[in-house]
Parts: C-alpha cells; sequence; structure tokens
C-alpha cells in the first residue's frame, strides 16, 4: 500500500511540474545520430532550420501550445487508470531501386505489430525492466494500423509502393525522399495519416531512420524515413537491429521525445521528470546498473541507442509528453478520420485479454476500456448467462458443461467477442 501511495504522490508531482518542463531547446548540432550509426532526427532538424529558419520559431509555438494543452487537462492525465486508446492510421510508402529493397507485406505487418506492443505496454520484454524503474513504465494507449482509406476516399491497403532510380533516396541532406518530383513519394494528407517512408537511406548503413518531431518540418516533409534493412522483425531485417524497434524509437520523437540523454551531457536533459539524467546515448546490450550523472540509467528505454532487444519501455512521462503532442499538434490523426474506421473492432479485440484458454472453468480477463455488459453463448448461439453490473475481472463459468462458448464483451466503441474452450 505504502509503494502505491508513493506511486501516486510521485505520478502527480510529474503531471504539475511536467508544463515546467516543456521547454524548447535548440539542436545539439554535433549529433550522435550520424556517429553513433542511429537516429538522424537531430540532423535532420538541424537541416531543417538551416534552410527553413522560420521553422525553428514554428516549432517553439507548438511546444508553448502543448504546455498549454497540459495544463487545461491536468486532472484528466493525472489519473494513471484513466487508458484511453488512439487509433492512428498509416500509410508506409515503399520507395523502391530494386527487388530487396520493395520489402513484402508480411514484413510491414511484422512492424505494425512490434509498434501496437510497445505502445500498449504488451510487447513480452516488458518483464526485463529493471525494479527500479517498473513503477513508472507506462501504457501509452496508442495503435497503430494501416490506413483503409486514401486522401481521395478510395479503399486502400495502407500500402504505397513506387519504384524509384534514385541511389540513396533516404539521404537526409537532400529530402529527395517526400517529392515524387525528385524520385521519391508525396506525403499524405499530414494532418490524418502518419507518413513513414522505407528506402535505402544511404548504402553504408550509417542512419537507420529518422522522424520530424511536431513543428519541425517543412510542408510536405513531415513523417519518418525508415531505412528498409531496420523495418520489422523479418524479411530484408538486418541484426541488432532487427527487432522493429528502430521505428518505435522514430514515432516516440514524431510524438515529441528527445532522445533519453537530451543529446547532451549531465548538464542537459530531455525535459522528462521520471527519466533519469544520463551523460550519453548507450549502445550494444548493457548489463543493469549503469550509472553516470549520478544516478542509474534508464539505457532500456526506447528512447536510447541500445541494441533492439534490449529496450524495452517508455515511462509515464512520456506517455503524458507524447499525449500532450497528438493533442495539441497532431490531433487530425485521430479526430474525424475514417482511415482506421474499419480496423477499429480488430483493435479493441487485440487489446483484451482473456486466460487461460482452454480453461477449467475460470476465465480472468484485462482491459483498459470500460465495459458495460459480459455475455455467454453457447455454441449453438444461445444465452447462458450474462453479468450486467459490478463486472469481475475472474469469471465463473464452472457449473456450464465442457464445450465451445463464446464471450461477448459490450463497450462503448463496439462488441469484442472471444471464442473460449471449458475443459475440465
Amino acid at each position: 500500500m505504502k509503494n502505491k501511495l508513493l506511486l501516486i504522490v510521485v505520478y502527480f508531482f510529474t503531471l504539475t511540474n511536467l508544463s515546467s518542463q516543456i521547454t524548447f531547446q535548440s539542436p545539439h548540432y554535433s549529433v550522435y545520430g550520424a556517429d553513433r550509426h542511429h537516429c538522424g532526427t537531430v540532423l535532420k532538424q538541424a537541416l531543417t532550420y538551416e534552410k527553413w529558419p522560420h521553422i525553428y520559431d514554428q516549432r517553439r509555438d507548438v511546444e508553448r501550445h502543448a504546455a498549454s494543452w497540459h495544463q487545461a487537462h491536468l486532472m484528466q492525465l493525472s489519473n494513471r487508470l484513466d487508458s484511453h486508446m488512439y487509433e492512428i492510421p498509416i500509410v508506409v510508402h515503399v520507395v523502391y531501386a530494386n527487388a530487396i529493397q520493395n520489402i513484402s507485406e508480411a514484413q510491414i505487418l511484422s512492424q505494425i505489430q512490434i509498434l501496437n506492443q510497445d505502445f500498449t505496454k504488451t510487447n513480452p520484454d516488458i518483464s526485463s525492466v529493471p525494479f527500479v524503474f517498473s513503477f513508472v513504465t507506462a501504457d501509452v494507449g496508442f495503435t497503430f494500423c494501416l490506413a483503409t482509406t486514401d486522401p481521395n476516399g478510395q479503399p486502400t491497403n495502407g500500402i504505397n509502393r513506387v519504384q524509384t532510380s534514385v541511389a540513396n533516396i533516404g539521404d537526409v541532406s537532400d529530402g529527395n525522399i517526400y517529392y515524387s518530383a525528385q524520385g521519391g513519394v508525396d506525403a499524405w494528407d499530414e494532418d490524418k495519416y502518419l507518413n513513414i517512408w522505407v528506402c535505402e537511406i544511404d548504402s553504408n548503413g550509417s542512419l537507420l531512420g529518422y522522424a520530424t518531431p511536431p513543428g519541425t518540418a517543412a510542408a510536405g516533409e513531415d513523417g519518418i524515413v525508415m531505412d528498409y534493412k531496420y523495418f520489422g522483425t523479418e524479411g530484408t531485417v538486418q541484426a541488432p537491429y532487427n527487432g522493429g524497434r528502430t521505428l518505435t524509437h522514430e514515432v516516440g520523437h514524431y510524438f515529441d521525445l528527445e532522445h533519453i540523454w537530451g543529446d547532451g551531457d549531465c548538464t542537459v536533459d530531455d525535459g522528462i521528470f521520471d527519466t533519469p539524467t544520463q551523460e550519453s546515448p548507450y549502445g550494444g546490450c548493457p548489463s543493469f546498473p549503469q550509472s553516470s550523472c549520478g544516478t542509474d540509467d534508464m539505457f532500456m528505454n526506447f528512447m536510447d541507442y541500445v541494441n533492439d532487444d534490449c529496450m524495452f519501455m517508455f515511462t509515464d512521462g512520456q506517455k503524458t509528453k507524447m499525449v500532450n503532442a497528438l493533442n495539441a499538434s497532431r490531433s487530425g490523426l485521430v479526430t474525424n478520420n475514417p482511415a482506421c474506421e474499419l480496423t477499429s473492432i480488430e483493435v479493441l479485440n487485440r487489446s483484451l485479454k482473456i486466460f487461460p484458454n482452454p480453461t477449467s472453468g475460470v476465465i480472468d480477463w484485462q482491459f483498459d476500456q470500460k465495459i458495460s455488459q459480459i455475455q455467454l453463448y453457447d455454441g449453438r448461439g444461445a444465452l447462458v448467462r450474462s453479468w450486467l453490473r459490478d463486472l469481475p475481472t475472474s469469471l465463473d463459468i464452472r457449473s456450464h458443461n465442457n464445450g465451445l462458448y463464446h464471450l461477448v464483451f459490450q463497450s462503448n466503441r463496439g462488441q469484442i467477442i472471444k471464442r473460449i474452450i471449458k475443459m475440465d
């Protein structure tokens, strides 16, 4: 009980102090990304500000707006149990120069699966988070789907394939990837879709990917660019970045997270209360603990540079900042947007967990949204049991015969149906 009370106090303190920490910081021009063979987001920012100086002021305005939104919704955000789920439509532009770069649909779907696990804290390796950080691990509440409707209202599978004759089309220094006239692909409506370009960034693999945080992109350049060798978990992916975590990292940037070390040293912070100050990035797969700046480092955070199979978590503070960014700067992704409509029940179905199945008679269930009613139907479709009020998290069906049943969960966003088998 003491630990829970302490967590609530610390978390509320995090929220009430976050707006004072959401401060605009100019980018560090000596970029770790290029040196450490990982992320080019800070480099992309620097190049954009150099080319379009007015975007620097645009970024400041976006940060102030996010801080204002945070203050206006402080009580909502302080409820850690209020895990609202946001559905975010993605279009994947596969820009390929040869057959190897034209990655398969299976590879793309493997990446979407990793995103959904990492942003809902259902990744199997979440249990690897060190105990000292386990109290601040976050279910961000973001789910991602391939868009089902294109900007012209036509059906789509959310994958846009275009062949190019331009080598290293994703080179961060020239921006060719964003423009059809330059061998790339024009973005779909940036207010309604998360645009992801998958291509060859450069032949020597010096960068895995890069993103545009809110307010840092020129028109037509908002989104994420990924090298085809580090996208998903199968196909063309190369170790040690073959676990889909590079995109998790870049999506964090897209929703306004900085690197865990703040792109500086112990005098610089990432603006998040519950991520310890850290001197520099980590690579490889360090053993815990590792320390700098007087505290244990959270190198297993998705916003560090460790290998894919050694990063596991976002924090509550990072979740809050991403929710701020979504609502204040990228609300068009989830407001009046039909692009994910056809997959919303699928998303709900994935997020509702039941276990064990098969069962000897007691079924446990977990879901992060409100359920108003649960019904049990037998294999012939007859209603045999119903729960209406004070819904238990364990459903006792031991009095019913062995066989096939269907559990129907009624939420405010539709019905979720789970097939179960009872056997003694």
